[in-house]
């Protein structure tokens, strides 16, 4: 088993092919190679290439193996001077592509090979076009052999709104919430998704913390940064010292900390961080630096068709 690491540009001149095909270059960092065979004759074939990813349905961002399987068909001809190319099926980004020669194999031989690759398809289906390039040992004819994959997101739920669960208390994935170093039962988190905040910091965090939680519970995906924001928000209403509503004031250092930590989880419960769930943007807004952490995002579009902003504020 070998793993293919090496990325860049070879001419089958640099491989001893320059009497088969004059000039022409295998990039697999190019356009050109979209189809791994484009303009390459794909006949008489003496090789076999499968190409087959760990995992055919992944998410975004993580790491899976190609695993390519190349086999000599011939029971009696040697092949030399062959490569594998493939452009990870994302045309136009060459920093994931690669480029490998392989040197030769023998009659009925099989040879394995392996690289890793970081998941940057965000929705749908990618599909990944490798081929095997290589002259054939009598007739001096270059052929490049094809092979085909396909990965596909995993359709994970959406975040859903605090709203949402309020009103969809039956379809709850959990019965009780632990939030800021207090345990709560459902009956006690319904009660405070009903209550009205009125100026009550706690309420206004607990209120987007328990649909963050819901959410995350329901299979909706989170990462790095929204697992910080969550531990921030159960710190923060740790800080309380008592269950919610602790009455704390929008107006205080806490209350206006709390205000903050509610705005971004409100954003990851409107879907705003999560690809293909939300037509809305997420921007970074230096005014909020010391009050809210950056954040700012804006609703381009709701239900109702009208724009509007939320900005992060005292």
């Amino acid at each position: 088993m070998k793993n293919l690491m090496t990325n860049g540009c070879r001419s089958l001149k640099a491989l001893g092919l320059a009497a088969a095909v004059a000039g022409m270059a295998v990039c697999a960092s190019t356009s050109a190679w979209a189809t791994a065979c484009d303009g390459v004759p794909q006949g008489p074939q003496i090789l076999q290439l499968t190409v087959t990813p760990s995992k055919s349905v992944v998410v975004t961002g993580e790491t899976i193996t190609y695993t390519y399987t190349l086999k000599n068909i011939d029971p009696l001809l040697t092949v030399n001077f062959l490569s594998i190319s493939d452009n990870s099926g994302t045309i136009g980004d060459t920093s994931d592509d690669f480029y490998v020669p392989i040197g030769s194999i023998a009659p009925g031989e099989t040879q394995v090979y392996q690289r890793s690759y970081v998941v940057k398809l965000t929705t749908g289906c990618q599909t990944n076009n490798a081929g095997v390039l290589a002259m054939h040992p009598v007739s001096g004819v270059t052929m490049c052999t094809p092979a085909i994959s396909v990965i596909c997101i995993a359709k994970v739920p959406c975040p859903l709104s605090q709203g949402y669960w309020k009103t969809h208390c039956d379809l709850w994935p959990v019965t009780n919430l632990t939030m800021g170093c207090q345990t709560y039962t459902k009956a006690e988190l319904i009660y405070i998704l009903k209550t009205p905040s009125y100026g009550d910091a706690s309420l206004i965090l607990a209120d987007q913390l328990i649909a963050a939680l819901l959410n995350i519970a329901n299979g909706a995906a989170h990462d790095a940064k929204m697992d910080a924001a969550i531990a921030n928000a159960n710190n923060l209403l740790c800080q309380a010292g008592r269950k919610v509503p602790a009455c704390i004031r929008t107006c205080t250092t806490l209350g206006n900390q709390m205000a903050c930590a509610a705005l971004v989880l409100d954003a990851y419960n409107n879907g705003l961080f999560t690809p293909g769930c939300s037509t809305c943007s997420v921007e970074h807004d230096d005014d909020c630096d010391k009050d809210c952490g950056g954040w700012h995002y804006t609703y381009k579009k709701t239900d109702l068709g009208h724009d509007r902003d939320r900005h992060c504020r005292k």
